[in-house]
């Protein structure tokens, strides 16, 4: 069996790029994982080609092996909660592979806490709806409800009494007043700005909306 080539396990590499957020596991293919880290060491031993660090970098190749690691749990956390109704992975569970999901969860929020997250990694878990506080679960979960239903039927909910749809309205009304006064979470903010909240309130009776005066008021004393 001819040897493998430099240029087999990049375009190995390069289709698995476009198919799957992380890089194989030890365990998943042995040759590309030792191929991967050695490219790593190469480059930093300054002995890797210009040549082959330019292929690398035309398909976003990681080179630092903590970033490796961070966005292969971002990539763990988004499929668990697409594959679990968005529920959180637990630490009482039996399961060791949602239990070190959750470890990993409980780390970042308190390396968010004392601030000692990188702006890109902050902005990596605001993309995948990241919960940082475990009481912002309630409000995560309205956000998806209200996110599944503006998919599904092309606008957001209207008042609609004992219904599901209008618990989801006065959920929504609650939240336009922050957003319309800026003083919700940044993540927060930024989750509603995603699905076009500002189309929420322009539909609202005048009479329901934060009055102009109030929000310059508040912009002020900012």
């Amino acid at each position: 069996m001819p040897r493998q080539t430099w240029d087999d396990s990049f375009n190995l590499l390069k289709k698995l790029h476009k198919t799957m957020k992380v890089y194989p596991s030890k365990k998943e293919n042995l040759t590309l994982y030792n191929w991967i880290n050695y490219q790593r060491l190469s480059n930093k031993k300054g002995v890797l080609s210009k040549d082959k660090i330019d292929k690398l970098n035309s398909i976003n190749f990681i080179w630092s092996p903590t970033e490796a690691h961070w966005q292969e749990n971002i990539s763990r956390y988004e499929k668990f909660l697409a594959q679990n109704n968005n529920n959180l992975p637990s630490l009482s569970t039996n399961n060791p592979l949602e239990k070190r999901l959750a470890q990993w969860v409980n780390f970042v929020r308190k390396k968010y806490r004392l601030l000692k997250l990188s702006q890109n990694q902050v902005s990596d878990l605001r993309k995948i709806g990241f919960i940082f506080t475990p009481h912002h679960q309630l409000w995560f979960e309205k956000f998806t409800s209200l996110k599944s239903f503006i998919k599904k039927n092309g606008r957001f909910p209207q008042a609609r009494a004992k219904t599901e749809e209008g618990s989801l309205y006065r959920w929504c009304k609650i939240q336009s007043m922050s957003y319309q006064l800026e003083n919700l979470k940044k993540n927060d903010f930024f989750l509603l700005k995603e699905v076009k909240f500002e189309k929420f309130i322009e539909e609202l009776p005048t009479y329901e909306k934060v009055p102009v005066k109030l929000i310059e008021l508040a912009k002020k004393n900012e």
